[in-house]
């Protein structure tokens, strides 16, 4: 039997807008008004649950520029 804990893997804020081609201005602003992937803080730094992230591209998929959503 394993003791071992699997923790979830951790994006930077670097990390998550290298991998999304984003800026970092636009994460600030994202997690300011609450519409970008959800993060925790680890003391005064936000990092990213990568398959939280991974969620968040999946509830954002869209049919076209003018629709809300994919159902």
């Amino acid at each position: 039997m394993s003791n071992k804990i699997m923790l979830p893997r951790l994006l930077t804020e670097k990390e998550l807008c290298k991998y999304l081609k984003k800026s970092q201005g636009w994460a600030q602003r994202a997690r300011l008004e609450g519409n970008g992937p959800p993060f925790v803080k680890i003391g005064r730094t936000p990092m990213y649950p990568a398959i939280k992230v991974e969620t968040w591209l999946v509830n954002n998929e869209r049919q076209s520029t003018s629709g809300e959503g994919v159902s």
